[in-house]
């Protein structure tokens, strides 16, 4: 039996005693959880695990034929009973038996001060699936939390300034934009783009993984806004890019018709799809998606930048774009509703 096998089985074992499933001194073969304490279930192994059951790689001995007690108790129960069935449940395993978890207290608290001895740690996000199947014993130093879509590995010293971070963004945005990175220009601006800033940076290289999915899914809406702060310095690549995006936005007919729409998302999206592009092709597509009239003074004051920067100077810009669209979006929200952009003569002319 390898490392992981047993500390899965360490832990099928030991939630089976939240239903008062006890040894009898004899076990069985278990396929769900190899060799068991429990004896053998009365239902038959097809019973327990039937033609629906899609995980069958998570069995620790698929060719048996039995399935014991405690698994039985496990993979089977209906709404309703008491305790609840296992799959619906949140919960906290460890040699003294099993407590029941509320999912936006008690996971995140058994995150930052987990149980000392041996535990396991189980989300069972939508209640349907085995979430508990994917968890296994492990400790203080490193959590492996069982949830729908898999096993997450939570290292709390190397883990919690993201745990922080997502709380932190809590505050202001909803679990689904963090996890994406869509966030809402107005919603940055009015929260404080250098706050939002140094949050995003420490969330940005988690995206896209189970561990980040997983923070975003339990941590609560945070009651404590945040404070917004003075003006946010800005390197000299991007107040190019700023000037840019702001002078786009601008220009753009389909910010004047839906305002809302443009602020929300279709700016920003924009901005991603094309923020790999070269600084005149990107422009060029923003200004065709955005709906941009070429007479407008705002686009003729893009033209004569594209026209004066060097072939560096428009590289760093676009780079500016590429690494922090989202920011630069939400400040040019603040640039346009402010008017507080520096005169077209350059952000980098000497």
């Amino acid at each position: 039996m390898t490392e992981s096998t047993d500390a899965r089985a360490w832990l099928r074992h030991r939630a089976a005693a939240l239903y008062g499933i006890t040894p009898d001194g004899v076990g069985s073969r278990c396929a769900c959880c190899g060799a068991s304490p429990y004896p053998a279930g009365e239902r038959t192994r097809e019973e327990c695990i039937p033609s629906s059951f899609s995980d069958h790689d998570l069995l620790l001995d698929p060719i048996s034929s039995y399935v014991c007690r405690g698994c039985d108790t496990l993979l089977g129960g209906r709404p309703g009973r008491e305790p609840p069935p296992f799959r619906m449940i949140h919960a906290v395993v460890t040699d003294e038996g099993v407590q029941i978890l509320a999912r936006h207290t008690d996971l995140p608290a058994v995150l930052l001060d987990p149980p000392t001895g041996p535990f396991g740690l189980v989300c069972s996000t939508s209640r349907k699936r085995h979430a508990w199947l994917r968890a296994e014993r492990c400790d203080a130093r490193r959590i492996v939390v069982g949830t729908d879509a898999g096993a997450v590995e939570y290292r709390p010293l190397a883990h919690r300034p993201l745990l922080d971070a997502v709380a932190g963004l809590r505050a202001v945005f909803h679990s689904d934009a963090i996890r994406r990175g869509d966030y809402s220009a107005v919603a940055i601006v009015s929260a404080g783009a250098g706050w939002w800033r140094d949050l995003e940076s420490v969330v940005a290289p988690h995206r896209p993984t189970p561990l980040l999915d997983f923070l975003c899914s339990i941590t609560p809406r945070s009651e404590s806004r945040p404070t917004p702060g003075g003006q946010m310095a800005l390197d000299p690549d991007d107040q190019d890019a700023l000037y840019l995006l702001t002078r786009i936005a601008i220009s753009s007919s389909a910010r004047r018709s839906d305002g809302l729409v443009f602020w929300r998302g279709r700016f920003r999206h924009r901005v991603q799809r094309f923020g790999r592009l070269p600084l005149r092709d990107l422009v060029a597509r923003l200004i065709s998606e955005l709906d941009c009239q070429p007479t407008e003074p705002g686009l003729v004051e893009v033209g004569l930048c594209l026209r004066e920067w060097d072939t560096d100077r428009q590289a760093r810009a676009a780079k500016a774009i590429r690494d922090r669209g989202p920011l630069l979006v939400a400040l040019s929200f603040d640039g346009v509703q402010q008017s507080r952009l520096p005169v077209p003569s350059s952000p980098q002319d000497t």
